[in-house]
Order: structure tokens, then sequence, then C-alpha cells
């Protein structure tokens, strides 16, 4: 039988299809496992490349290469490159948003909530690692080239509002 399936992270299914019939059965907890393995590597491999040589500049041949893994094994874990581009600027904005909730500004004065929030974003910037420019500099480009998926480019909206109405 042969494996098919489609990953996107969101399943730990499996289908197998033989010449008689379709069949699903349940991964192992070591195949899911394995599967969120290859796609951190695969998030950190396109991470490095995007901020290295841009979006345009890099493919997922190369991604995969650099993993030695192939193209369906990627495809497996992300339907596209503009697939693995948002989810490397959703991971960033959650990290992003976790901090600003760990910040409590809510009965704070005016100036005092403002100068929490901008006191959390100075630290985001500084803590989340050194490429924060770079990571600007993607999610614009994402927006401004009309990279992202129209249902990737609401997501990202909507998440952006949520942080802007803090």
């Amino acid at each position: 039988p042969s494996e098919l399936g489609r990953g996107d992270g969101a399943s730990a299914r499996v289908v197998a299809v033989t010449s008689k019939a379709v069949r699903t059965k349940s991964a192992s907890s070591a195949d899911v496992e394995a599967g969120k393995d290859t796609r951190e590597r695969i998030l950190e491999t396109a991470r490095e490349s995007f901020l290295r040589v841009g979006y345009a500049g890099t493919s997922t041949t190369a991604i995969g290469k650099s993993l030695g893994i192939s193209a369906p094994a990627l495809y497996w874990h992300f339907s596209s490159k503009e697939s693995i581009l948002f989810a490397l600027i959703e991971e960033r904005l959650a990290d992003f948003v976790r901090m600003l909730d760990a910040v409590d500004v809510d009965d704070a004065e005016p100036v005092e909530r403002l100068g929490g929030l901008v006191r959390t974003y100075v630290e985001a910037q500084l803590s989340l690692n050194h490429d924060a420019v770079g990571y600007a500099s993607l999610a614009g480009e994402a927006q401004n080239e009309h990279i992202l998926t129209p249902e990737h480019q609401q997501g990202l909206a909507e998440t952006q509002h949520g942080i802007y109405e803090r």
C-alpha cells in the first residue's frame, strides 16, 4: 500500500490506499513526534533562508534539499511555500501576543498602560531573537506583494487588529 495524506500539521491520521480499499489508521505517537520534529526543522530552515536570501530567493526544493527530505515529504507538512511563510509569521505574532498577555495593564491609567505596552514591545523585539527586523520585513513583503492567500491575509489582519486594540 502507498501512503497518501495532507499534513499541514493538523492531523495525526494517515490514509492507506490499497488496490481494493481505502482504510484509515491512527499514526503512532512516535510518528506524530517525528512529524512535529520534521515540521519544526522545515520552519527553522525556511526561517533562516527567508531571512538570508528573502522569500523570492528561497525555493521549497532548496529547503527540502538542505534537510535531506523530498518535496512530497515537505508538502506533507505544508501545502506551499506561502503556507510556510504564514506559519512563521503566525508563530512570531503568537509569541508577541503571549508577551502582551503577561502584561497587567487593564486597570492602569492610560499613560501607564501605554508605557507597559511599549516596554513589552521593545522587550519582545530584543528577546524574541536577533532577526526581528527581518521578520518585520518578511511580514511587510508578504502583505505588500500579496504573497499570502486571501485567507492568510485576513487571518494576519485580524491578529494584528487584535494586537492594536489592546
